[in-house]
C-alpha cells in the first residue's frame, strides 16, 4: 500500500507554526495592542487545525482522493512559488523605495506575470488601490506608511 503525504498537512503545520511565532513576537505588548492580532491569530490556528485534521484523514482514506490532490509537479506550484517570490521581494523594497511606489512596482509586475497586458486598467486598478490605502490610512486612520529610506 503506497501512503502519501497530502499537502494540506504540511501546509497546515507551517501555518501552525507561522502563527504560534507571531503570538510568542506579540506577547510583551500591552494587552489593548495585542488583543486584534491574537484574536486573529488563534482564528487562524483554529481553521488550520481543521486543515490539518482534513489532510490527514486524506493522507490515511486514500480511496476516492484523486492523486492530483498529493504533492503536485513543478509545472503546477510554479506560480505560487513567483508568488512567494514576488511577496519577499516587495516586502524588501518597503524598506528602500516606501509603500506607494513598492506597491505600484508589486502590483504591476503581478498583474503582468498572471497575463493581464491593458496597461490602462491595469494603472487604473493600482491608482485605485493607491488612493484607497492613502485615504484608508493616512487621512482615515492617521497611520503613516513607510516612505522608505530611498525617499526620506
Amino acid at each position: 500500500m503506497n501512503k502519501r503525504l497530502h499537502p494540506d498537512v504540511v501546509i497546515s503545520i507551517i501555518g501552525l507554526i507561522f502563527a504560534a511565532v507571531m503570538l510568542f513576537q506579540i506577547h510583551g505588548y500591552p494587552d489593548d495592542v495585542k488583543m486584534f492580532p491574537s484574536i486573529f491569530l488563534y482564528l487562524f490556528m483554529l481553521f488550520m487545525a481543521i486543515v490539518l485534521v482534513r489532510g490527514i484523514k486524506r493522507s490515511v482514506h486514500t480511496e476516492g482522493v484523486s492523486k492530483k490532490e498529493f504533492w503536485c509537479s513543478p509545472a503546477v506550484i510554479h506560480n505560487p512559488i513567483i508568488t512567494a517570490v514576488l511577496v519577499i521581494i516587495y516586502v524588501t523594497l518597503i524598506y528602500f523605495l516606501g509603500f506607494y511606489i513598492s506597491t505600484a512596482l508589486f502590483m504591476l509586475i503581478t498583474m503582468l506575470y498572471y497575463g493581464s497586458r491593458k496597461w490602462m486598467i491595469n494603472l487604473a486598478v493600482t491608482t485605485g488601490m493607491l488612493i484607497f490605502c492613502y485615504v484608508l490610512f493616512e487621512i482615515l486612520l492617521s497611520v503613516q506608511l513607510p516612505a522608505g529610506i530611498i525617499l526620506e
